[in-house]
């Protein structure tokens, strides 16, 4: 079963900034809002580890091909701007390595 992510929500007073922890092997999921930013690293100082996006939806018949991200080693990445349309209103990844580390922020906008 996949493990749930629950952003971080910025606000005025301030929040403490996430730490990222390691990614679930089995599957992660976030809910998608156009706020959502996701920040990973990878922790595996001599490999590089990928995440795979996927894309639940059809268009003309044919699956949309899921999103791989590749992280270089030692790599982070900030990423955001995940379509509802491609993505859908949950976010679901997996990375093929625990040296992988995630945090989410969703700031309303």
């Amino acid at each position: 079963m996949a493990t749930a992510i629950v952003p971080s929500v910025p606000s005025r007073a301030g929040v403490n900034t996430p730490v990222p922890a390691a990614c679930d092997l089995t599957g992660n999921t976030v809910p998608n809002s156009p706020g959502l930013i996701l920040l990973f690293e990878n922790a595996d100082v001599a490999a590089p580890h990928d995440v795979v996006f996927t894309t639940p939806v059809e268009h003309a018949g044919f699956d949309v091909e899921d999103f791989t991200l590749t992280l270089a080693a030692s790599a982070k990445k900030t990423l955001s701007g995940f379509s509802g349309d491609a993505f859908g209103r949950t976010l679901t990844f997996v990375a093929d390595d625990t040296d992988v580390k995630v945090a989410a922020i969703a700031i309303d906008v």
